[in-house]
């Protein structure tokens, strides 16, 4: 059994006992619930441990713990962190811009990328082609609420 596997198993049991039995649970009860052999309980103690500081369980008191309901994992990589930068580069050029005028403003290395942010708020309505390889913003009141939020 992975890492990933046994963390998937745990939440989901975490998430049962703490719906149906509505009480915090221990590291005894996943060792329980879960029929943990004994050389696998270090196991859970590091699950538990980066559960907690992912936010996904609470720590209620002493070696007491609940499921978060409202936990969601966080987003990562690129299009998380990026695409807002291509969105407000696009915003305040005002005029005509290019994919080239894009990556100058926001460091983004990748044309490529830029592009595909460009692209598809072309196809979404939010933004037009005015020349071969320049672009702008149609409303920017409508592109300010709706995409910049």
């Amino acid at each position: 059994m992975t890492n990933t596997t046994f963390a998937d198993e745990m939440r989901t049991w975490m998430r049962t006992w703490t719906i149906e039995k509505k009480k915090p649970f221990s590291a005894g009860d996943i060792f329980d619930g879960l029929a943990v052999p004994p050389e696998k309980k270090s196991r859970v103690y590091y699950a538990l441990k980066n559960a907690v500081r992912r936010g996904e369980i609470k720590h209620i008191e002493k070696r007491k713990y609940t499921f978060n309901r409202d936990w969601h994992p966080q987003k990562t990589g690129r299009a998380s962190t990026l695409k807002p930068k291509v969105v407000k580069a696009l915003y305040i050029s005002g005029d005509a811009v290019t994919i080239p005028d894009i990556q100058r403003l926001t460091g983004i290395q990748s044309a490529r990328y830029c592009g595909w942010v460009v692209y598809a708020l072309v196809a979404a309505g939010y933004v037009e082609r005015v020349k071969r390889g320049a672009f702008r913003v149609k409303d920017r009141d409508r592109f300010r609420i709706e995409v910049i939020k």
